[in-house]
Order: C-alpha cells, then structure tokens, then sequence
C-alpha cells in the first residue's frame, strides 16, 4: 500500500508536504544577538585593543590616581579586611583578597569619572543634557552593582578559611569602609553570648541511670559488652545466690552420711532439687531405663590421704548392678 505523504521516487523530500513542521519542532531558542547603533570607527581598534591585552601597570595606575573618589562620596573606596579576620587567615588569602581588592579600586575610578561627569551635567541646564544624565546613571547603576558583589565575594572567599560557627554571624554584617562592618568584635562577642544563653533555655534531654549502658549494636560476631552497673548488678546477684545456696559438695557430703547408695533417678531428682532447676523428662526417662547406682564417698582429709597434702574432691562414683 503506497503512502499517501511520501512519492518513493524522491529521497530529497521526506517530509510530508501537508505538515507544518515548525509547529511540531517548535521555534528556534537560538536567538541572534542584537546590538545598538555604531560607534565612530576610528575608537573601534583603540579600545579593542585594550580590551585584548589590557593596560600598562604604570598606565593604570596613573589613571586611578587621576580620578580619586569625591569627598562626600567615599563609600566607593574598596572595604580593607578586619584587623580581626587578617590575623586569622594565611598570607596567600590574603594576597588573593588585595588582587580583587585592586580591580576593586579600578571599578571605583570608573565610577568617580562617571558620578563627576553626572554632577557637572546636572548643574546645566537644557534638554540634550537630561538624555546625557540618563545614559550615565545607567552605566554608573551598573557599576556600583559590580562594586557591590566584588564585596561580597571578597567576604564569601574569606568566610571558607574561617570559623564555620561564626559563618552565619559574619555573613549578616554589613558592609562599610570594613568588609564585615564596624566593631566585628563586639558583634562576635554578642553572637556567643547569645548561643550560650540559647543552650541555658534549651529542654534538657532524659538520659538514662546507668552512663555507661551499652550502646553498639550487635553485628555478626562482634559482641556487645555489658555496662558496667548491669555487671556489678549480676555480680551481687550471684554472690547472694551462692550465700543461699549450699554448694553441691556440701550437699552431697551431708546425703552420703545418710545413704551409702542412690538409684540414679533418685539422685538426678536430688540433684535438680539443689540448683533449682526444672526436670528434663527426656533425661529422666533414660535414667530410668539404666538401672545404675550412684555410690556417694564422703571426702578424703589430709590425715587419710597425706600424699595429696590436700583434701580430695567429694565424689559421686558410678556403679551398675
């Protein structure tokens, strides 16, 4: 079945003559770039090739000299570093903060060039100097918002080599003839006072009795160690345990003066009775089916067995009928 879009002939034109395609690819994001009118064509080189190799240093720097910032406009001065943060960041920060701190002040010649220029227009009178004024306060808009944020990222690059506690106190500063403002060490001081009284009002948390309660989890073969109050408490348990209860041997030693032989189900019965443990059935029922009798010795002293030169263990012998 042949399409009704496509003629198979034609391998130049594969898309169907009925489609509009731009509504499907939608249009071209790729905007030319617009620019303004020419300028006079003999600044066009000079400048370009400033903009291409920059200036002298000494030529700079005479030029900065040349436009020093107003008398009653000093807030264009480049922020100098709080005596408080230059003892506390290392020399190389310090060399990277006075190269921005540089191209500072040459933001700042352009904007004085420009803010006298303004002044010296406003002063006269006329209509081509009011379009002349609106030119230069934009440009002079734009470049106090550039002196702005070489501010900050001056203050932001200093704040990395710094107390991270006294990031947040440091960046609510304000920005003056000091990058972090006037009395940082008075506002330092104030910050901790405030934390400390903010931990006073703070709920204390429950904890428990015993500090030294075991906290690690168990995994695999690692095993968790018992606190030492919970040790102490089971030692005591068990000390006034064995205080209660008579030894086996003692017991064993009073039963052998009584009797000479016990029926093994007898003793096993006996002998659960003592340690206070439940009967095992299973146990007992094979017991029962052995037949066997205990024989209780009662214990050897010194005088009977010299040799050992100590008393012999009490003993339960085995013997089968």
């Amino acid at each position: 079945m042949l399409c009704p879009f496509f003629s198979f002939g034609v391998t130049d034109n594969l898309i169907p003559t009925t489609v509009n395609i731009s509504s499907i690819l939608g249009e071209d994001e790729i905007q030319e770039r617009v620019f303004s009118e020419p300028i006079l064509e003999e600044l066009v080189p000079r400048y370009t090739k400033v903009l291409l190799g920059g200036l002298k240093e000494e030529v700079k720097t005479d030029l900065i000299k040349k436009y020093l910032p107003p008398e009653n406009f000093k807030v264009i001065v480049p922020p100098v570093i709080n005596p408080e943060v230059k003892v506390a960041v290392q020399e190389n920060t310090l060399k990277r903060d006075a190269r921005l701190s540089n191209l500072q002040g040459q933001v700042a010649a352009v904007i004085s060039i420009l803010i006298k220029f303004t002044s010296k227009l406003a002063k006269e009178s006329g209509e081509e100097n009011i379009k002349h004024i609106e030119t230069t306060n934009d440009a002079l808009r734009l470049l106090c918002d550039v002196f702005y944020h070489e501010s900050v990222s001056r203050r932001e690059l200093l704040l990395l080599n710094l107390n991270k506690d006294l990031k947040e106190t440091l960046k609510n500063t304000t920005i003056s003839e000091y990058l972090f403002g006037k009395e940082l060490e008075t506002t330092i001081e104030a910050a901790k006072k405030l934390e400390k009284s903010g931990e006073q009002l703070k709920i204390k948390k429950y904890k428990p009795s015993f500090s030294t309660m075991a906290t690690t989890s168990k995994q695999g073969n690692f095993r968790r160690p018992f606190a030492k109050g919970v040790q102490q408490m089971e030692s005591s348990y068990q000390q006034q345990r064995r205080e209660e209860t008579p030894s086996l041997n003692d017991s064993v030693e009073s039963l052998s003066q009584q009797q000479q032989c016990l029926d093994v189900t007898q003793f096993l019965e006996w002998i659960y009775g003592q340690i206070k443990l439940d009967k095992n059935e299973k146990i007992m029922s094979m017991v029962r089916c052995s037949g066997m009798l205990i024989r209780l010795t009662r214990p050897v002293t010194n005088e009977e067995d010299p040799k050992k030169g100590v008393q012999a263990p009490i003993k339960a012998d085995r013997a089968v009928t």
